[in-house]
């Protein structure tokens, strides 16, 4: 069961070096990894395909496409597995992701898209065993929990169903998140069969830092924030659960006063300062009359 990885950069190889590295210690060997990569960057591209070559199947794909879901969208096209994957270039694998992931679609003949758990880089968590059902996907709002790109890996039979991302959404774009979320909405909705797989472990960086670092007009919070309002607008979401996403920052902050986060990397301060900051600009994005071309 090939396993096609398909992950799209903005020239940060440093990054995309060290995901890789950790593919070279997988224990599931059927794979492929397609890198989508800035086509002014084709010498640094060269020198990453001389690196590992031989280490596993590498198809480097250049691009002048800035959105991050038109890139997956055309690595998608390129993949060969009967499993596809989407990891970001700042992300890893633990030395058995993939093969609990081949394990799950192995085991469970009907299961067409698995959602894993998140860790933070750098620190420890408890593998848990590997589940003996799966934890069914059964509403729109269990599709909202772990459905980070990095997370989701999918048949691709069943995937070609659903379309792929939609361009819209993502980074790269005014609105900078939700295109994962929405693909996670849009395959429930075309009734493919997902589970929640706490056993198929991800690493990613904390990103709050990097987010309140951004303070220019359109900063990545805000493009975040503008992303998600469009994401519930697009799938109707009802007005409550509205309520509670703008909400959400603000009832979250007694929490991180008290350092109750398991995301330790970040300090209670940094986290209050995210918390009103995506609040403000998720009540800002509130109105569709800020968001040129929005029709939903």
């Amino acid at each position: 069961m090939k396993i096609s990885l398909i992950c799209a950069t903005t020239s940060r190889y440093e990054l995309v070096r060290r995901f890789a590295e950790g593919l070279r210690n997988q224990n599931w060997r059927d794979f492929e990894l397609i890198l989508v990569h800035d086509s002014a960057q084709s010498l640094e591209a060269q020198s990453f395909a001389k690196d590992f070559a031989g280490k596993f199947p590498l198809l480097l794909v250049p691009s002048e496409i800035a959105s991050a879901s038109r890139k997956r969208n055309f690595g998608l096209g390129k993949a060969s597995g009967e499993i596809v994957a989407f990891p970001d270039d700042d992300c890893a694998y633990f030395p058995d992701t993939l093969a609990r992931v081949r394990a799950a679609f192995g085991d469970w003949p009907e299961l067409e898209g698995i959602l894993g758990r998140r860790v933070e880089l750098g620190t420890s968590s408890k593998q848990e065993p590997c589940p003996r059902f799966p934890k069914w996907i059964n509403s729109v709002y269990a599709a909202f929990r772990n459905s980070e790109t990095y997370l989701q890996f999918y048949r691709r039979i069943a995937l070609e169903k659903v379309g792929g991302f939609d361009e819209s959404l993502g980074p790269g774009l005014a609105w900078g998140s939700g295109e994962d979320t929405d693909l996670v909405l849009r395959a429930y909705g075309a009734k493919l069969r997902l589970a929640h797989l706490n056993d198929v472990l991800v690493a990613h960086p904390a990103v709050i830092p990097a987010m309140l670092a951004d303070t220019s007009p359109g900063s990545k919070i805000e493009r975040y924030a503008s992303g998600r309002m469009r994401l519930l607008r697009k799938h109707d979401m009802p007005w409550y659960f509205v309520a509670g996403n703008i909400l959400y920052p603000l009832l979250r902050m007694p929490l991180d006063l008290l350092g109750k986060d398991s995301r330790a990397q970040c300090s209670a301060a940094s986290w209050v300062k995210y918390r009103m900051q995506t609040f403000k600009a998720r009540l800002k994005a509130l109105n569709p009359a800020r968001m040129a071309g929005d029709k939903a």
